[in-house]
């Protein structure tokens, strides 16, 4: 039986400091209050959000699903600060924003349109 070249082991001494009460971030796992919603961003860049935390993963896998609960009640409350004009925009620029991914997935462009589309007639109704 060999042994291991290493035979000490280091005692590993976590320590920390904290000071005030536990704040979570902001982020799309958590329930924010309106005023404290992130919305003067750039529609390209909320749109790479979008896509990123709402159009990827597995449809149907359980955390996805919730994650993209949580971006479709931002986006249903972006929709309703800055209306509908504006909405189509955006969905405009999460369309251009997947189509720049498209070639590397599984999905036709018929089938990422009609996801986005699904996606945005949710939060209208």
């Amino acid at each position: 039986m060999s042994e291991s070249p290493n035979k000490s082991t280091a005692a590993v001494d976590f320590q920390f400091s904290w000071e005030g009460p536990a704040e979570h971030a902001p982020g799309v796992l958590f329930d924010l209050p309106n005023d404290m919603m992130p919305f003067d961003v750039a529609l390209a860049d909320l749109a790479h959000w979008i896509a990123v935390a709402a159009m990827s993963g597995v449809v149907g896998n359980l955390a996805t699903d919730a994650i993209r609960a949580k971006v479709r009640a931002l986006v249903a409350a972006w929709r309703q600060l800055h209306g509908q004009a504006k909405t189509e925009e955006l969905k405009q620029h999460v369309t251009k924003e997947m189509m720049k991914h498209r070639a590397n997935g599984k999905l036709s462009e018929d089938q990422l349109r009609q996801r986005i589309d699904a996606f945005f007639k949710e939060i209208q109704g």
